[in-house]
């Protein structure tokens, strides 16, 4: 079984002091930031650039999971890559060769994700997954905070695993949208490995407490 992780999400913190937000993550425990990074395109939102996350890089050695919810990721991928990103993950339903993608993020031995929204099956990514280190499964449309956890979506979870074993492939699984701690253990018990949480982490009184309680099943 591979270690249960939580990964607060910078977007659903304080705007106007994301540093004070990427504090709070690292006293936490977590070890991962969960960068949101939208383009107004792929997704109805906007959030922040590659300059953004290379000030945050400068202050912070927790490890960067960028989500790159972009239309074009391919034309943003090494900027973000040199801002100092650990993983990136594009979306399947986004512009471009998904390979040819992949490909320069190996190259900068980076480790690469692959985000799927509520409406695209597992069926349709299937081909990629030998070639991705972590596959996200949206559960909530995703672009903004604060949005309800759709039960629907462990189905995909399940899916994964079960594809994971039967092909002994080595990818994690991270559910994104509307984690908490009412759902947290399905999402385990289905095979997730990483929890993206956003507006439960910010809300909780004690944020060490908060990462300590979710990773129990």
């Amino acid at each position: 079984m591979h270690q249960k992780m939580i990964a607060p999400s910078l977007f659903a913190g304080n705007h106007s002091n994301l540093l004070a937000g990427l504090n709070t993550i690292a006293e936490s425990g977590a070890g991962i930031v969960h960068l949101d990074i939208m383009d107004g395109h792929l997704v109805p939102n906007l959030s922040f650039g590659p300059e953004t996350v290379a000030e945050l890089r400068a202050r912070s050695d927790l490890f960067f999971d960028s989500h790159l919810m972009l239309m074009n990721p391919g034309n943003f991928v090494k900027k973000f890559i040199d801002a100092g990103s650990d993983r990136l993950t594009i979306h399947a339903e986004c512009s471009g060769n998904i390979r040819s993608i992949f490909d320069d993020i190996k190259a900068a031995n980076r480790r690469i994700g692959l985000a799927i929204n509520p409406e695209t099956a597992v069926d349709e990514i299937v081909n990629y997954l030998d070639q991705v280190d972590v596959v996200v499964v949206m559960s909530v449309w995703p672009g903004f905070c604060g949005q309800k956890f759709k039960p629907s979506t462990i189905s995909k979870v399940e899916h994964l695993a079960a594809f994971r074993k039967i092909n002994d492939l080595k990818y994690l699984i991270e559910v994104d949208g509307g984690i908490n701690g009412a759902n947290s253990h399905v999402c385990y018990g289905a095979g997730a490995d990483i929890l993206v949480v956003g507006t439960s982490f910010f809300e909780a009184e004690n944020k060490r407490c908060f990462i300590k309680n979710m990773k129990v099943i």
